[in-house]
């Protein structure tokens, strides 16, 4: 049997709260599980980061180092001495992928490169263009998280990436260990956010991608019997709760902040909604999925189509040109009975089953029993 590679995972950080974050170190952890001997090479130190179970190399930069050359140089030059003691390294984040293409450009080394994309935020900056332009193709494989990332990456940088070099792979989920995560008790005090008839959940950082203050003005048309739980924590928080309060929905939409165990309050719930203006692959519509909530989510680019079939196990709603999804809101209003007769509604509000078994069907996709295979596959083609 053919000795399994020694693989270094490289991402400036592994803070919780990210989903590139997340992607990174359960890739890790699951080869790990599989025998792999895995490390993983940080840039940045947080107080709270997702549990890696391998060996960590801490770098420790300071968090602004991303305007200094010096210290970009010096980092492409740290992982061309690690190189050596690895026979795969994975860089996950488009900033990580320029470092390890210039590491490579910069000396030899002797270990396969890969480079995981995940979105398409900043394939039209110009800065940014150039960069990937003189490093990504001394990278020997780029994996993409959805489909879209990929095309819309080969689309931006054909001329000089090869599309055989090119391949994506979905983001991989432990469905078991959200199922159990998902039997936790609510706390006592967070039970106030359930007591209207419906509940509508989403989850995210308030951030502009994940764009918190149009779910809110959206939910301004969502009759008075639904209530808006948003998970998560970020720099719009603050001016999201003012917009409640301006708008007059304070008493029905929840910002509690981030909760480290978010499934109880998923499998709680009633619908999920996700308003993002972008999403790589969109990490969140699974584990909903997974805990048996039927997603009304923006069609935004260009992870959400690639998980959810349109009116077969969730909603697809059109975003318009300014990123303002009102259709979460008219769609509830409009079409409430439709929506209620094709979801399954998990406590027993509604007997039709039809789209659980839809919706656990495609979820099956993406457990990490099927994804990792695919990385084992790349990992010992480079």
């Amino acid at each position: 049997m053919n000795k399994k590679k020694r693989v270094l995972m490289f991402i400036p950080s592994i803070q919780k709260g990210g989903g590139a974050e997340k992607v990174a170190v359960d890739l890790g952890n699951e080869l790990i599980e599989k025998g792999y001997d895995v490390s993983m090479l940080l840039i940045h130190d947080y107080l709270e980061e997702y549990q890696f179970k391998g060996k960590h190399i801490r770098m420790g930069i300071d968090k602004s180092f991303g305007s200094k050359i010096g210290s970009v140089l010096n980092i492409a030059q740290y992982i061309g001495e690690l190189s050596s003691h690895y026979d795969v390294i994975i860089s996950h984040m488009e900033r990580a992928n320029i470092i390890l293409g210039l590491s490579k450009r910069m000396k030899f080394f002797a270990a396969g490169t890969i480079g995981v994309n995940h979105n398409h935020k900043y394939y039209k900056k110009f800065g940014f263009k150039q960069l990937v332009k003189k490093t990504y193709p001394y990278l020997d494989k780029i994996v993409s998280v959805s489909e879209g990332v990929e095309q819309d990456f080969y689309n931006h940088f054909n001329k000089v990436i090869n599309q055989e070099d090119l391949k994506y792979i979905h983001n991989m989920f432990d469905l078991e260990k959200i199922k159990e995560l998902s039997l936790k008790e609510i706390p006592e005090g967070d039970e106030y956010m359930f007591n209207n008839k419906y509940t509508l959940i989403t989850i995210g950082r308030f951030h502009e991608q994940k764009n918190p203050l149009g779910l809110i003005k959206a939910f301004v048309n969502v009759p008075k019997r639904y209530n808006l739980i948003m998970l998560g924590d970020g720099p719009l928080l603050d001016e999201s709760r003012r917009l409640a309060v301006k708008l007059g929905v304070y008493d029905r939409v929840y910002m509690p902040g981030r909760i480290d165990n978010v499934f109880p309050y998923l499998k709680r719930s009633d619908f999920f909604v996700l308003n993002s203006r972008w999403e790589g692959f969109g990490l969140v519509i699974v584990e909903a999925m997974a805990c048996g909530l039927y997603p009304i989510v923006v069609d935004c680019k260009s992870g959400p189509r690639e998980i959810i079939s349109n009116y077969l196990n969730g909603n697809l709603e059109e975003q318009n040109e300014n990123y303002e999804c009102t259709t979460i809101g008219a769609l509830v209003k409009d079409n409430l009975n439709y929506i209620l007769k094709h979801s399954r509604i998990f406590f027993g509000k509604m007997n039709d089953i039809k789209d659980l078994k839809d919706i656990e069907s495609r979820v099956k996709d993406f457990d990490k029993k099927n994804i990792i295979k695919e990385w084992i596959d790349i990992i010992n083609e480079v």
